[in-house]
């Protein structure tokens, strides 16, 4: 935070600084730039209002605007685009241009919240360029979000470059899985495992949770299990290699 914070030491006389209300180490920067604006959904200048979610794509209003929905999976994606709405209208970009490039953003990168509806009925929910503890929680919500009542599988990988806090954000991962009752949580591969050591220690019992080492294992795994209706993300680390699965 005061890494971040630093950064509005650079602004230029009569510079913006755009803060997400919604973070109080955000927030409490505002005393270091003169001309201040904030977004958020709990608060702000520029909030989200109604927010809801169905399948996983978030919808809201912003004042005077009405309801519009986001094409980008995942309720996370709200903070996004309230910062770039803020930034656009700053930029001096008309509000109703603003909102409907919002409501047409797509992805530009691969292997990032890519839904694709496969012909047999299952939904593959692939986010595996990357993964961090929070983009992990992110995933696992939007997951249970897209299922909707369907059969929610996540498929993780490791986590990589998390040093000492490895062992502990991956048994995040396994306890978040019992919190959210997914029907499955299938590890894949050894750096991952306490993934599954969580879940079992917390809960997941029977064929709720399930450890192998290899890709190929878990495509078996899948394509034994899976059925008509299930939503499977794929979430790793880009170096995990899992986004082959994908």
């Amino acid at each position: 935070a005061q890494e971040k914070a630093s950064l509005l030491d650079g602004l230029v006389p009569g510079g913006v600084a755009i803060l997400n209300a919604d973070d109080p180490r955000v927030a409490a920067m505002s005393g270091r730039a003169d001309a201040v604006l904030t977004f958020g959904v709990t608060g702000g200048d520029t909030r989200a209002l109604g927010l809801r979610t169905d399948r996983g794509r978030a919808s809201f209003e912003l004042e005077g605007l009405g309801r519009r929905t986001l094409t980008l999976v995942g309720e996370h994606h709200v903070t996004n685009a309230l910062a770039a709405y803020s930034v656009a209208l700053q930029c001096g970009l008309e509000p109703a241009s603003a909102w409907d490039a919002l409501a047409a953003a797509r992805p530009l990168s691969t292997h990032r919240m890519a839904l694709t509806e496969r012909a047999d009925g299952i939904r593959i929910l692939d986010d595996s360029y990357n993964a961090s503890p929070e983009s992990m929680r992110a995933a696992l919500r939007a997951l249970k979000d897209v299922a909707q009542g369907g059969r929610a599988i996540a498929v993780v990988g490791e986590m990589l470059e998390m040093g000492d806090a490895s062992l502990a954000g991956h048994e995040e991962i396994g306890l978040d899985s019992v919190r959210l009752r997914l029907d499955l949580l299938l590890v894949v591969g050894e750096g991952a495992r306490p993934a599954y050591v969580a879940a079992v220690r917390e809960g997941s019992w029977g064929d709720e949770a399930a450890y192998v080492d290899t890709i190929g294992e878990a495509r078996e795994v899948l394509e034994a299990r899976a059925a008509p209706g299930d939503t499977i993300l794929i979430k790793a680390s880009h170096g995990s290699g899992l986004w082959k699965l994908a």
